[in-house]
């Protein structure tokens, strides 16, 4: 599953919104960005 799916599925924000917070680095995945 891609990680602005998952993101958007939780609540976070569109798919769309996921991704520019992905690409903007405010997102971490055990520990990383």
């Amino acid at each position: 599953m891609r990680l602005n799916r998952y993101l958007a599925a939780c609540g976070l924000g569109s798919r769309r919104r996921c991704e520019d917070l992905i690409a903007a680095g405010r997102v971490r995945v055990n520990g990383e960005i």
